[in-house]
């Protein structure tokens, strides 16, 4: 009898983590929706006022002025663009666009 209680149980786990998976995979596909932290299938983060520290993979968009710190991200004070290395002065420096 214990033995048969022993495969049911593990039947029943296998079978729930089976289904976990199942979900995980039906939600990064799409079909079935994210409910936490999602607006049209992106998540929208909102910071009136602070600071916010972000790992960000893909493109960002921002509705407003943002203050990059060039050496924060580089570890250096220069910018490398299609035209070479360029300094970056601390009083301020134009980032080059696509077209520079």
């Amino acid at each position: 009898m214990e033995q048969k209680s022993k495969n049911i149980s593990l039947k029943a786990i296998l079978i729930a983590i089976g289904l976990g998976i199942w979900v995980i995979v039906l939600q990064n596909a799409g079909v079935i929706p994210k409910l936490v932290g999602t607006e049209n299938g992106t998540q929208t983060v909102y910071v009136t006022g602070g600071n916010i520290n972000a790992d960000v993979n893909g493109s960002v968009s921002v509705d407003n002025t943002v203050d990059v710190n060039i050496h924060e991200i580089n570890g250096h004070n220069q910018v490398t663009t299609g035209r070479g290395t360029h300094s970056v002065f601390p009083y301020g420096y134009m980032l080059p666009v696509d077209n520079w």
